[in-house]
């Protein structure tokens, strides 16, 4: 079991992952955020989960175990119509809570990539900053009068690109009443766009790297709005990104390769060949 410091810990599991039921270790999380829901015609789409039924189990293991509905993901489009009018924003909410009510969920994490930031490919508004700041209000409201019926407290969290950018595109004083928390997306912060090496999930910057992202910078960038701390949960990744023929210089952080960071490698493949184990 965690202990006394009480710290939350929360995991992203894709229902589509090469798992099984007994992979997961319940008892050393305090969140499961299960992903992903999609958009689809304005409602909730989440026939396509194959794995809920461990989730139960999950549960029966650890009662204190909180699930959450992760809706969206990198390239999951829908959210400016859905987030558009509020006739849109009370379908898409209506349907989400009867989820809620069908599986015994505990809130819902919402992984817009990104409002206003196209970089994904999805459809973009120039109103999606206010309208989003609507659509969790929406949520928050919802999830209250729930917990109320139920006397229970409901979640709420959104996932964060880690950077400025992601911050200016959201009215954050208004957002972050309405959230549980903040799960800021420290990863990938090199990869798939840059043929300069480094590491994608730095808790710290290096000297040699010029740009200065990590970890330590999103959240510092995040707690200067007003954001409590107590409500930024950083998120970090257990796989890797790999680059090719890479100069044969220095520490071979932040030197031009052949090739970007779009190589993965996943922990258990890491674990078993690329880490030392004293």
């Amino acid at each position: 079991m965690l202990d006394k410091n009480n710290y939350l810990v929360m995991a992203y599991l894709s229902d589509n992952g090469a798992w099984g039921e007994q992979d997961i270790e319940p008892l050393k999380l305090t969140h499961i955020n299960y992903a992903f829901g999609l958009v689809q015609n304005g409602k909730l789409g989440w026939k396509h989960f194959k794995k809920l039924d461990y989730l139960k189990k999950y549960k029966e293991i650890n009662p204190k175990l909180k699930i959450i509905l992760s809706i969206g993901g990198w390239g999951a489009d829908g959210f400016s119509d859905a987030a558009l009018t509020e006739k849109s924003r009370n379908l898409f909410v209506d349907s989400a809570m009867e989820f809620i009510r069908l599986n015994n969920f505990d809130g819902f994490d919402i992984d817009w990539e990104y409002p206003c930031n196209n970089q994904a490919g999805i459809k973009i508004r120039e109103e999606d900053r206010e309208n989003f700041t609507l659509f969790l209000k929406n949520f928050r409201e919802k999830l209250d009068s729930q917990g109320q019926w139920d006397n229970k407290k409901y979640i709420l969290s959104i996932a964060l690109g880690a950077g400025q950018r992601y911050i200016d595109d959201i009215e954050m004083d208004k957002v972050h009443p309405c959230l549980d928390f903040i799960n800021v997306m420290t990863y990938d912060m090199r990869g798939s766009y840059t043929n300069i090496t480094g590491h994608h999930t730095n808790l710290f910057s290096q000297k040699e790297d010029q740009a200065g992202i990590s970890g330590d910078k999103a959240v510092n960038l995040l707690l200067q709005t007003g954001v409590p701390n107590k409500k930024i949960i950083l998120g970090s990744a257990f796989y890797s990104r790999c680059w090719e023929k890479v100069k044969n210089q220095g520490t071979g952080i932040n030197i031009k390769a052949e090739t970007t960071g779009c190589k993965t490698i996943d922990y258990s493949v890491l674990n078993l060949e690329y880490i030392i184990h004293f």
